[in-house]
């Protein structure tokens, strides 16, 4: 388990990135699931997509990340609830503060 590639860190079987969206990591358990990887760990494609959701704050406001992630580009969902919702992204390198703790 580590670093992956400069935009995965993990295991190969759950893969985590960094969503520019939400600011936070996202694993993607895709071995637990009806999921696809094409293996490339610096510009991947999954499918079909990965919806992460959560509350967040004191209000326990929901959170959704929907998204596709093919050829290294975050496919933003519209139904997703941060600014980028909707768009294309590029999968970011992973930050450089990033502290990864394994089990």
């Amino acid at each position: 388990m580590g670093m992956l590639s400069s935009r995965l860190v993990g295991s190969p079987d759950e893969p985590a990135h960094f969503c520019p969206g939400c600011q936070q990591m996202h694993v993607l358990p895709w071995k637990r699931g009806d999921w696809t990887f094409d293996g490339d760990f610096e510009l991947p494609t999954f499918t079909p997509s990965f919806l992460h959701t959560w509350t967040e704050g004191p209000e326990r406001a929901p959170r959704r990340c929907h998204y596709v992630l093919t050829a290294g580009v975050l496919n933003f969902c519209a139904d997703s609830t941060h600014a980028l919702a909707g768009q294309p992204v590029p999968l970011p390198d992973l930050p450089p503060d990033l502290t990864w703790v394994s089990e």
